[in-house]
């Protein structure tokens, strides 16, 4: 897949500052995302409430949030199996929210109040539980091997690695700029990536850091847009636990909702705001961290997953639906 710049701007690749300042202006590729297939649930009963979407080796699989299941779908769209429902036992669920798979396609269910993740074959077997700490945030499986990048509230790591028995093997330290952020401004999506490494973006900044499967920094990059930072107040939760619960203003802005590779290329939705709303997708080479330009999708998608050279992508309304798209180079994004 080749994304070209439309307004021919070569872009360097060096790594940009820390300071807003050093933020690079949005260019846009001479090219568009062209629906290839859409699957819509007309009655709810395939789909549910759709949240994530990922592929795992032959079929793609969605979490429906309110069913508290997983369903595996084939390419056709036709319901191959589903798991789950709502509680604490085997294949049970209560708050599914990560989803990705691991290099032997099987299916991995974060479930942060469940505190486990929850391993299905692309076949729809139950192979068993992860357990993770209590304060996992975020998780992603490695696509090489079977270690799990995990995201927790620590200011000193920027993730760490757990193993199928939920044993730490690993951590990457956090950079000085995370030391010191908020809770709220640490909030990030982690994805995993080909090659085996992992790539962290923040929610509130767009800020992008990439590591290697050895856990080297490849990249530490601004996003392209510099958002203000949202407003937020903090109150303190019932029971003995004395923890903080933080309310984000409502009309704040996200700089980023979501990460994917696809085809060597890091794709950043942005939140943004206006007509383009949760639309924009800013393109950067997946090992060098070079912006490469941006595009525009026809939807405000939920989430985004990769499938071979081609895009996915959930649509709550009007009906729920799995959008595929295809790059076509040269056409006018919408």
């Amino acid at each position: 897949m080749r994304f070209v710049v439309s307004s021919g701007v070569v872009l360097a690749s060096a790594l940009l500052a820390d300071q807003a300042s050093a933020q690079i202006p949005r260019s846009w590729l001479g090219g568009a995302w062209t629906e290839a297939q859409r699957i819509e649930d007309q009655d709810g009963s395939l789909l549910g409430t759709p949240v994530l979407v990922a592929r795992c080796g032959r079929v793609f699989v969605v979490v429906d949030q309110a069913g508290n299941r997983v369903v595996a779908l084939n390419r056709e769209g036709r319901a191959l199996w589903s798991v789950g429902r709502r509680g604490a036992g085997p294949g049970e669920f209560r708050s599914p929210s990560a989803l990705s798979c691991d290099s032997e396609n099987r299916v991995a269910i974060f479930d942060d109040a469940n505190a486990r993740i929850t391993m299905i074959s692309d076949d729809g077997k139950l192979v068993g539980a992860v357990p993770t700490e209590q304060r996992t945030r975020q998780v992603a499986q490695s696509r090489i091997n079977d270690a799990i990048g995990t995201v927790t509230w620590r200011s000193d790591e920027l993730y760490s690695l757990i193993d199928g028995r939920g044993r730490r093997i690993d951590s990457v330290a956090a950079p000085s700029w995370h030391r010191g952020l908020s809770l709220l401004a640490r909030e990030q999506y982690l994805a995993a990536l080909s090659d085996g490494g992992f790539v962290s973006v923040f929610r509130w900044s767009g800020r992008m850091v990439r590591t290697s499967a050895s856990g080297a920094v490849l990249f530490d990059r601004l996003g392209i847009d510099g958002l203000p930072f949202p407003s937020a107040r903090s109150y303190p939760t019932p029971g003995a636990g004395g923890g903080q619960m933080i309310r984000i203003d409502p009309s704040a802005v996200e700089a980023a909702r979501a990460v994917v590779e696809l085809d060597g290329v890091l794709l950043v939705l942005h939140g943004g705001a206006g007509p383009t709303r949760g639309r924009v997708l800013d393109h950067f080479d997946s090992r060098s961290g070079t912006y490469l330009g941006s595009s525009r999708l026809a939807i405000e998608p939920l989430a985004l997953a990769a499938d071979g050279r081609e895009l996915l992508a959930i649509r709550l309304d009007p009906i729920p639906a799995i959008i595929r798209f295809r790059w076509v180079p040269g056409r006018r994004s919408p």
